[in-house]
């Protein structure tokens, strides 16, 4: 298992249409399992693996990528229910804030919860420019 001060991290937000923005840092690389924060993996549509479709607890298969959160999303109850939030049902979108050009300085990398709570402070000035 891959140490978490490895994983590269971008700064991204989850907007949902009437609910507001939701601070994410985002990974297509290898999960991790953290003390802190909300971490949901993303998968991707079957027929194309650059689109985003559901959020859910764990996954295996057409993973898309993980987001990492400061805490639960709304609809657990659909998440518990259906196993996974449709995100096209909510019209959500996950943003990447910074240049997503590959450029190595765009990345963050955590290796304690108060680089996470610094990230996720970061993040949340930087979406004030965004609307939903």
């Amino acid at each position: 298992m891959r140490e978490l001060s490895e994983i590269k991290w971008e700064k991204g937000a989850l907007m949902i249409p009437d609910m507001g923005n939701f601070p994410v840092l985002f990974t297509a690389g290898y999960r991790v399992d953290l003390s802190f924060g909300k971490m949901y993996d993303i998968r991707h549509a079957d027929d194309d693996w650059g689109y985003p479709v559901a959020i859910e607890e764990h996954l295996l298969v057409n993973r898309y990528g993980s987001i990492l959160c400061k805490e639960e999303l709304p609809f657990q109850e659909e998440l518990s229910m259906k196993g996974f939030i449709d995100m096209q049902d909510h019209e959500m979108e996950l943003v990447l804030l910074d240049d997503t050009t590959g450029n190595p300085e765009d990345s963050v990398f955590i290796s304690s919860e108060e680089d996470f709570q610094r990230y996720m402070t970061e993040i949340e000035s930087e979406m004030e420019q965004y609307v939903v």
